[in-house]
């Protein structure tokens, strides 16, 4: 286990050098840190543990592209999730963490083309808090007591996860009005000045 950690973590500091460091025109560097991200997250390697790393390595990096550094808190949380079913006993730990990474980035940018879609995720993390809430509740070496407290638990994350989809909606609904509005302006604004060219 203890080689296994020092594996990736040289595998991590030595990529994030390269992709940070190495004399890389900033274009492709900027390309080579989203797809190496990508990279490993892709479902069939599933090194969220290592992408995660490397998320905590690049954050505060100067060569971390400007617009991954803006949203390090989404792609935090995007890791998390994903990372969280693959180590049971780190679950509950590993949802936390999203949701406070979602929460952080829906605060901090909540005018982001990701907002709504961190908002959606932020949801389904309390959704799934709450799901592990009510199935720990129904084992059967529970006491009515633990039953009852897990089940209010599971009810609160599930009202919250309710409140947090309606905001995402709303904020859906108003960029949608906005964009609505935005075309609508552009079209009187040709009409406009097609209608002086012909006169």
């Amino acid at each position: 286990m203890r080689h296994t950690t020092c594996l990736r973590v040289g595998l991590v500091g030595s990529l994030t050098w390269y992709f940070l460091f190495a004399a890389v025109p900033s274009s492709e560097a900027v390309e080579e840190a989203w797809r190496f991200l990508d990279g490993l997250r892709a479902a069939e390697r599933g090194y969220y543990d290592v992408a995660l790393e490397y998320l905590d390595r690049i954050e505060n990096s100067p060569q971390c592209p400007d617009d991954l550094k803006e949203q390090i808190d989404y792609q935090r949380g995007i890791t998390l999730v994903p990372a969280s079913r693959l180590a049971p006993s780190l679950r509950e730990k590993r949802l936390d963490q999203a949701r406070d990474a979602f929460q952080k980035f829906v605060s901090e940018h909540p005018t982001h083309p990701l907002a709504a879609d961190a908002s959606t995720q932020l949801a389904n993390v309390l959704v799934e808090r709450g799901r592990i809430k009510a199935e720990s509740a129904s084992r059967p070496s529970k006491s009515a007591e633990e039953k009852k407290q897990l089940m209010a638990e599971a009810r609160t994350q599930y009202e919250q996860a309710r409140t947090v989809f309606e905001a995402a909606e709303k904020r859906v609904q108003d960029a949608y009005k906005a964009t609505q509005k935005a075309l609508e302006d552009a079209d009187k604004a040709r009409e406009d000045g097609t209608r002086r060219v012909i006169e």
